[in-house]
């Protein structure tokens, strides 16, 4: 290879050298749209001389042809494929499917990315890091698991725990001193303004009357 030129074996069985001189490697897509790649070693193409001259000057190299030693993995004839060694590939079929795999990484990198799913986006890994300036859901959020929280937390809804006890909006804060909570409802009652009477000094108080 010499930038986007190569070097064709005309006999590569033989002991004899028949080589062509460094010749143009046709792109598929070269102007505006440009699509680059290298030719491998041992990947069969046909030569076109265009001048028919014997120092092939006007000569081009058209890839390719499958043999031997690069065969497509898959020859479904409702399959497209493209694949670059073992490590990645990307797969489309005529049913609407398309399938991406890498070894090590896929990035982006754009000003704004949409995803558009009439169903569902489901996603399964070890870690899952979203770092933003600010990041919003619309919606319910089901969590199954803990939640770490490292920072504040503004709740500008009512906060309820299963069935027992109900926090008013701004009634409940947390900080590295403690909670401070300054009203709530338990089981009906209402925290910070029941009252428990007393009949006799030393006995049980009774259950709260509000």
């Amino acid at each position: 290879m010499e930038g986007a030129k190569a070097v064709i074996d005309y006999a590569p069985n033989s002991a004899d050298d028949y080589v062509s001189p460094p010749i143009q490697w046709v792109a598929f897509e070269s102007g505006e749209v440009i699509k680059w790649r290298a030719p491998s070693i041992g990947e069969q193409v046909v030569v076109l001389n265009l001048s028919g001259g014997v120092d092939e000057a006007h000569a081009i190299a058209l890839p390719a042809t499958y043999c031997s030693e690069f065969l497509p993995d898959d020859t479904d004839p409702r399959k497209t494929s493209l694949s670059v060694l073992d490590v990645f590939k990307v797969t489309a079929d005529f049913d609407g499917n398309y399938l991406v795999e890498a070894n090590n990484s896929i990035k982006f990198v754009t000003p704004s990315f949409t995803v558009e799913a009439a169903d569902i986006i489901s996603m399964q890994t070890n870690d899952y890091i979203r770092t933003a300036n600010t990041s919003k859901t619309k919606g319910t959020h089901s969590q199954t698991g803990d939640v770490k929280v490292t920072g504040s937390l503004d709740v500008s809804a009512q906060i309820k725990t299963p069935t027992l006890v109900s926090y008013s909006p701004g009634a409940f804060s947390m900080s590295s001193n403690g909670a401070v909570l300054s009203a709530a409802t338990i089981s009906g009652v209402t925290f910070s303004t029941h009252k428990h009477m007393v009949n006799k000094e030393g006995e049980p108080t009774e259950l709260p009357s509000n």
